[in-house]
Order: C-alpha cells, then structure tokens, then sequence
C-alpha cells in the first residue's frame, strides 16, 4: 500500500472516529425532528431537583439512587412516580407553537401562574404556565425560547399532587433485609418477638425456639413494604385515628441500632379492613390495609420452626444412629463419610443422609410416654450435640427434638419415607458391601 493511500485512510478513520463521539455525546438528527414538537428540549442528563412554584409547591431532590421531597414537608418519594413524571414531562408535546412575536404580559406569562424548575448535572429547564387560551382547551407555556400551548392532560400531569409522589411502602426507605428484629404488640402486651441471631431468626416471645424462616420473612417483608393506601390530611383528628391509644403496635430494630414504630390505630373501613396509622420515621397519618400482610392475624405458634433437623445433615461431622442396628457415620481425614463396619459406599451413607435432611414436621404436638422408639440420632459437629429420638405412632411417626423439648408429628408420607430410608441403610449393612 503507499504512502499516500495510507495518510488518506488514516484521515478518514480520524474523522469518522470523530463525528462518532460527537454525535454520541450530542442530540440524533431524529432527536432533532422530535424535539421541535416536544415542549422540552431533549436532554439525556438524569434529573436531579424538581421544583414546582405557584400550585402546591413542591420540592424534590435526588440524594443517591432516591429521590426525595424537601417541601413542603420531608418524606420519601416514589422512586417509580418521580421518574414516570419526569418522562412524561419530556415526553409532553405542544397542543401548537407561537412563533410570531406575543406581548406575555396578555397570555399570563409575564407573572406565570405556575412554574416548574428541572436541574440536571449540566443543564436548568424551566417550564412557566400562563392563562389558558380564549377558543381552545389547555394553557399558554414557555420554556426556554418556546412560547405556546399544552394541553390540559400535560397541565394535569404538571399538577399532580404531593401525595402522588411519596412513597407508598409504609417505612421507607428501610428495606426488609435491613430488620434484626420485629416485636408485635396488642395493646400493652408484647404478642410476638422474632429475632436475629446471626443467619438464624429465633422467636424470642411468648416462647423461646427457632422461628420458621419462610413465615418469619414474609412477615418482614410484608410490615416494612406494607403498601399505604392513602394519606390523611391535617384535618383528621386523634378522635378519630386514636394514633395516640394504638390497639397495636408494631416496633422493627434495624442492623444499624437505629428503631422505627408503626401504630395502628382506629378501624376505618371495615370491609377493606383499612385503619389509620404512623410511622416514627415519616410525618403524617396513613391508611393501611391488614389484607397485604399475610402471618398478621397467625399465633405464635405459626411462627415456630418445625425442622426436626437444624440444617444438612452431610454438614455434620459425626451421627450416631440406634434402631434396628446401630451404625456410626463420621468423616474421615478426606471429609468422606465412612461407617463404623466399614461395609457401606459412601453414595450410600449421602443418600441416607439427604433423605433425612430438611425434614419438617406437620404440627407441634404434646409428648406421649408409650410410643415405642422407632430410632435415635445423635448428631455432633465442633463439640455441640443434637438428639433427635423417633417414636412409632399409630400412623405415623413422631420426633421429638431433645435441644427444643418439642415433639411434632411427621407427615404419613415423609414417615414412609424415613422408614423406606432406614429399612434401605439396613439392608445394605447386611448385604455386607465394602467400599
């Protein structure tokens, strides 16, 4: 190739490269079309303040990922309902543009009725509203060189209200997995107290024993997410809301020690099961539904784990098993299970072992002195131990797990199960197979 042919290609990639990040950073031709229609430029930064000026003055700002109103009272915003506004906004399209010269003093924008401010990180666009035209819907706009017309759906939009734009999980911004511990109190009596120890949630009131994890977090979730239904003006009274003799309250401590209290109060609508509420986080009085929280109206019982085993049982170091035979597993210096005869596979013992792992029981029950011992299992891992015992029901099997002092009843499908398990480990013992 010559010389000259290769200064020619070298200039022509450097001006395609070039047009490329101009074009990037600046507006598309279409962009360009689009935008003489639209009532705001377009602008690719993200919207960082909101003020509105004029009609139920608003001001929101963004401080990290969320958005939040400043005025006219502090509270957090709906992420999802500030940025549907911000896009419909620049998306809005004029009803018709005034390009000939226009005294604004005569269609309301010398002194605008409204005016709306958006910042973003480089740019301001203020957005003002006058009077609405003689012979046609809408309102007179300006904004930035552009003087005409929007419709009333866009002024609408323009003029939704404060209540629009907070947030409606009740205690935001906490998030659930943020809770450490939750206590539901009736009246003056604490009901219920759930606890994290660490990975382990605990039931701590009225009784002390592991907590079922599945309905323990939907609780959380469901409180600290509770979706508000609406919001009470400062019209209403404690009379009314009784926010200040709540029938119940519910207090959350958070990872960060930090502490926020929900008070529920007066029932308003019955058939919706709505009632008023606050939050010590956030001001004003809320209505809440007990329909979106599904464990609310469950015992604490509900809320006892009924795991007859605490985790996988090939977690465990060591198990000791006294039946029909007695049979020791343990982990060798490889972590592979062996047995105490030396007679079974290890794919043998992990079958065994899983078949018994995650097993949960039907319902608590009270303790029966003559069932008859169906198996013991003794479980040991970095000097703790575990005694679970097996006794034979009339149908089914029922465990009773030493370190809880609970007995529960095993489904009569999991009990075939565990005995289809105990009966397979046995023969394979007999059969006498080496590893």
């Amino acid at each position: 190739m010559k010389r000259s042919t290769l200064i020619l290609l070298t200039i022509v990639l450097s001006l395609l490269a070039f047009i490329f990040f101009v074009e990037r950073k600046g507006k598309t031709t279409r962009e360009i079309i689009e935008s003489k229609d639209k009532i705001f430029s377009v602008f690719q930064d993200e919207v960082l303040e909101i003020e509105r000026k004029g009609f139920e003055e608003i001001k929101i700002v963004k401080i990290g990922k969320d958005y939040k109103i400043l005025s006219p009272l502090t509270d957090i915003a709906d992420t999802g309902s500030v940025n549907g506004f911000i896009e419909a906004l620049k998306n809005a399209k004029m009803e018709r543009e005034i390009k000939e010269s226009v005294d604004l003093e005569k269609i309301g924008l010398l002194k605008p009725k409204i005016e709306l401010l958006l910042k973003t990180k480089s740019n301001e666009f203020k957005l003002e509203i006058g009077s609405n035209p003689p012979l046609e819907k809408g309102s007179y706009f300006k904004c930035g060189n552009k003087i005409g017309v929007l419709s009333e759906y866009t002024l609408d939009t323009l003029k939704r209200g404060l209540n629009d734009f907070r947030s409606k999980d009740l205690c935001a911004p906490l998030k659930p997995e943020n809770v450490k511990e939750i206590s539901y109190i009736k009246g003056s009596n604490l009901y219920l107290d759930l606890k994290n120890f660490g990975n382990e949630w605990k039931v701590t009131c009225p009784f002390f024993d592991d907590a079922n994890e599945r309905n323990t977090l939907f609780f959380i979730e469901d409180i600290v997410l509770w979706p508000v239904m609406g919001f009470e003006d400062e019209t209403v009274d404690d009379k009314t809301t009784k926010i200040n003799e709540p029938s119940e309250t519910i207090k959350i401590k958070t990872d960060t020690d930090g502490e926020i209290n929900i008070k529920i109060g007066s029932l308003k609508d019955q058939e919706k099961r709505f009632y008023y509420a606050s939050v010590s986080n956030r001001k004003g009085i809320f209505v809440i539904s007990k329909n979106s929280v599904r464990n609310i109206d469950k015992g604490p019982e509900e809320f006892r784990s009924l795991k007859v085993f605490p985790s996988d049982l090939s977690l465990w170091k060591r198990l000791e098993i006294s039946g029909k035979e007695k049979i020791i597993f343990s982990k060798d210096k490889e972590k592979k299970w062996t047995d105490n005869s030396k007679k079974l596979k290890e794919e043998q013992i992990e079958t065994f072992l899983y078949s018994l792992s995650y097993l949960e029981g039907e319902r608590k029950i009270n303790k029966e002195e003559t069932l008859p011992v169906f198996a013991e299992i003794k479980l040991t891992d970095n000097n703790k131990d575990l005694e679970i015992i097996f006794y034979e029901g009339k149908d089914v099997l029922i465990a009773e797990i030493k370190e809880r002092k609970i007995f529960v009843s095993i489904s009569k499908e999991d009990s075939e199960r565990i005995k289809g398990a105990f009966s397979t480990i046995y023969s394979h013992l007999k059969e006498g197979v080496s590893n």
